[in-house]
């Protein structure tokens, strides 16, 4: 196959970048709102502990979405296995339904200890998830562009950074508008906003196609880097 064949095109190139953007925007716009729910109503509303140890309690739980190296290693071995791009889409489904089931998770009030146990294991799997994120979607961005454009490609990644500040930051505006009802629930708001974000990243990374997993990277030369998983097909074949 010569190299021409196996260079991507610049709508190509577009759309896999922009399936790495989504998914970093998606992660940015979660730790700003989870930070800023933890830290005003989290803890009164899933911990029955005085003002300062439920607010402690409601950020160590936020912390968990720092348990990156695990999430990471699970989804590298998915995607050697059934390639990035599938793994990047399962990685969004798992952050979309556990971002969902945060937002309808009742309180303390309702379901008592339960609550704290089901937010902790929701927020578990989110930071499962982001550790599927940090590794890949710079693979996405970078590895799978022309030479000359893999590091504009790749930088491409950072501007989700503002795009996700500005959606976290208005969303967080707009539900305080009546602080009265963002304590009463419209918090909760925030995580369906990140429920219909994730919804949208689905249907954009399941349109990019996967040039990583057949071509791994353009090589400085021009040439392609085998696929692992065919090389490995083809080795226990040998």
């Amino acid at each position: 196959m010569s190299d021409r064949a196996m260079t991507p095109t610049t709508r190509q190139i577009s759309k896999v970048a922009l399936a790495s953007i989504v998914g970093s925007v998606i992660e940015h716009f979660d730790f700003l709102v989870r930070g800023i729910i933890a830290s005003t109503v989290g803890g009164d509303v899933f911990f029955s502990l005085p003002g300062g140890e439920a607010v402690s309690a409601a950020i160590s739980v936020y912390g968990l979405g720092f348990i990156r190296p695990v999430g990471a290693d699970i989804f590298v071995n998915l995607a050697d296995r059934w390639g990035r791009k599938e793994a990047l889409v399962y990685a969004l489904v798992l952050m979309g339904v556990s971002t969902l089931l945060i937002g309808l998770t009742p309180g303390y009030a309702k379901l008592g200890i339960i609550a704290p146990i089901l937010l902790t294991l929701f927020r578990l799997a989110q930071g499962i998830r982001f550790g599927a994120e940090v590794r890949h979607h710079l693979d996405l961005g970078g590895g799978a562009s022309r030479t000359k454009y893999r590091a504009l490609c790749g930088a491409s990644v950072g501007f989700a950074v503002p795009i996700a500040l500005l959606l976290g930051f208005g969303s967080v505006i707009f539900v305080r508008l009546s602080p009265q009802a963002f304590v009463s629930g419209g918090w909760r708001v925030l995580f369906f906003v990140g429920f219909l974000a994730a919804i949208v990243g689905i249907f954009t990374r399941t349109r990019a196609e996967d040039y990583i997993g057949p071509l791994v990277m353009i090589l400085g030369g021009g040439g392609a880097a085998r696929d692992p998983r065919h090389a490995r097909d083809q080795k226990r074949q040998s």
